[in-house]
């Protein structure tokens, strides 16, 4: 004849980690157990702060800011950049599909790019020295 126990949940659950300690078998927490909870109601808080310190900052400078741009952007600008040189555009084209061969080979950003032809266009507009072909 077998004996049937009644043995509560919390027992059973005791002698499970008791077994897994016994074999070597360690649990770990997850860190979002770990972690304190953030009051929502701070971080609400903090969020509305934040977007009333933007919009008064936009609303003090933002019309300096845009004067400021404006009034130096012909000095950024790089259309006509080739006029001082002897470089046709097709040649700056070139240069162009060789630098997205080489940031595609090094797997970098669209901005990177951007940035790349802007700097190439710069140094052609702001050199003194008249550039020419050399093929």
């Amino acid at each position: 004849m077998v004996k049937i126990e009644n043995v509560s949940k919390a027992q059973k659950n005791q002698d499970k980690e008791n077994n897994k300690q016994a074999n070597g078998v360690v649990q770990v927490q997850s860190s979002k157990d770990l972690t304190p909870e953030i009051s929502s109601e701070n971080s609400v808080k903090e969020n509305q702060f934040r977007n009333h310190e933007t919009k008064r900052i936009m609303r003090d400078y933002s019309s300096d800011l845009i004067e400021n741009l404006l009034s130096n952007e012909h000095f950024y600008w790089t259309k006509n950049c080739l006029q001082n040189h002897n470089i046709p555009a097709n040649i700056r084209a070139k240069m162009i599909d060789w630098m997205v061969e080489v940031l595609c080979s090094y797997k970098c950003t669209n901005e990177t790019f951007f940035v790349a032809v802007y700097y190439l266009d710069a140094f052609f507009k702001n050199s003194t020295i008249n550039y020419e072909i050399n093929d």
